[in-house]
Order: structure tokens, then sequence, then C-alpha cells
């Protein structure tokens, strides 16, 4: 599993973790319950929308954020060998055929960050999410 891959980087990680996995069963991770779509304002429940990313975006709104910035959100692949962008060596790679299914739960997160009053905007221009303003990075750091 990706924990059992990453568990001593992210057992140092001074943040808080949070996991939707009731199957999990490491005691300093906190645990909440999956709702499978939507876009939850309760703190004990976190929407998946088919992603992980767009569960990050709900619980980022969860602990107060009110704007937010999508680094990484290409929602494609962007090499015809099928390389899934920074899961080069992972070993669950996202092939083409996952991508609508995330970007179909990014409809309810757009629902969501718009009752929230929460401004989201995707930093790639390149992106295939259209649901968000999209600007370039270094236009934001400038």
């Amino acid at each position: 599993s990706w924990l059992k891959i990453h568990r001593g980087r992210l057992i140092n990680f001074r943040g808080i973790t949070v996991t939707n996995n009731k199957r999990c069963a490491e005691d300093w991770i906190k645990k909440v319950v999956r709702d499978k779509v939507g876009f939850s304002a309760n703190q004990k429940r976190l929407a998946w929308n088919h992603n992980t990313g767009a569960m990050a975006v709900n619980l980022a709104v969860l602990l107060g954020a009110k704007k937010i910035y999508l680094l990484g959100f290409d929602m494609k692949l962007e090499s015809k060998r099928g390389d899934a962008n920074w899961f080069r060596n992972e070993k669950d790679k996202p092939n083409a055929q996952s991508y609508p299914r995330f970007l179909s739960g990014f409809e309810h997160v757009k629902a969501g960050v718009k009752q929230a009053g929460v401004e989201v905007v995707n930093t790639n221009p390149n992106s295939a999410m259209e649901c968000f303003p999209k600007v370039k990075l270094n236009d934001v750091l400038a």
C-alpha cells in the first residue's frame, strides 16, 4: 500500500495526517468517515469524489482555507509511455481511463467550495480540469 511505502517519511511529518481509509490501523493518523461523493462540512467526514486530490480540497476547506492553489492537477497522462506524472516508480500507476472519473468528482468540489465561499485556482494552465480558473504558477509566486 501507499502507506507502507511511505510510512518512514510520513511518521516524521509534523503536520496533521488524516485518512478516510477505515482499514488504516495507525494510531497516529486521524481517521474520518469517507463519503463516496459530495462535499462535507462536517469535520468527521470527507468526501472522496473518486480521488485523493478532491478529498484534499475538502480537507483544506474544513481546516479553514479561504483560497486554495492546486499544484500538479494535470488530470491526464503526460506521455505516450503512460508515465503517470510523478508516480513513475509507484506500483499502481493511473491509466488514461482514470482521469474522466477523477474529473467527474470535481463537479462536487466546485459546488462545495462555492457554497463555502472558498476560491480555488488551478496553477496548471495545461490541466484537463476546467472547473476552476487557471493561472501560471510563476504568476502566483511573482
